[in-house]
């Protein structure tokens, strides 16, 4: 949906994005990209966050952006400053960088020190309200939390695992506090993501203490509900 509540967009295997009226869910356009051949199936959506242009993302990443009053396709370059309400286009600016960060799991039934690596690769992706911060879960069901933007190649990260098979979905709550994922292995995780002030910190004893303080501190002093009231 639209940040103004107005529109729905809807990404098609065919390539198609497709626009509706949301109060009366009637077809307004169908919009598809210029060119020879068949595009990509459609993987991913973000809306504007004025809700006058959207963007999408095939799966193997290729990004395709549209200006909503014309409905005509825009480059990703000249929408590069556009504020958009979620982030879920993989190859997007801010998320070039995870093309070229590994992204390896370790079978649990491997000996520590003879680990054998399972190539894996990014599922699902979203950006904290905040916009400190970049999620993306991956086809090992692990998460992994990199500092926006993630424009360099092998960019540091952290990983979290939960899911016993890949995420499909993520998504931070409208305040930063928790991260909802929900995984092939049908299970939904709930993460705390920061902690309010007086609550037992996330790791042991002078791990991350400081930075969490931090990242409170930034939170009350800038902290936005991104579509308004």
């Amino acid at each position: 949906f639209s940040p103004n509540g107005r529109l729905l967009a809807v990404g098609s295997l065919s390539g198609a994005l497709h626009l509706f009226d949301a109060s009366s869910c009637s077809p307004l356009a169908s919009l598809v990209p210029a060119g020879a051949g068949a595009p990509p199936p459609i993987a991913a959506v973000d809306w504007a966050l004025d809700s006058a242009g959207v963007r999408t993302a095939s799966a193997g990443g290729f990004v395709r952006c549209w200006d909503g009053p014309s409905r005509r396709e825009v480059a990703p370059s000249a929408a590069r400053d556009v504020p958009y309400a979620s982030f879920s286009a993989f190859n997007a600016w801010g998320a070039a960088g995870l093309a070229t960060t590994p992204c390896t799991a370790f079978a649990a039934s491997a000996p520590a020190a003879a680990a054998s690596a399972v190539s894996s690769a990014f599922s699902s992706l979203d950006r904290s309200p905040e916009g400190d911060v970049l999620l993306a879960g991956d086809t090992s069901g692990a998460l992994r939390l990199f500092r926006w933007p993630v424009r360099e190649p092998a960019a540091g990260h952290r990983r979290y695992g939960g899911h016993g098979a890949g995420v499909c979905a993520v998504s931070f709550s409208y305040d930063d506090r928790f991260v909802v994922s929900c995984g092939r292995d049908g299970a939904a995780l709930l993460w705390r993501h920061w902690n309010e002030s007086g609550e037992r910190e996330l790791g042991d004893d002078g791990s991350e203490a400081e930075e969490e303080t931090a990242a409170r501190r930034r939170h009350r002093e800038g902290f936005r509900v991104p579509f308004g009231d």
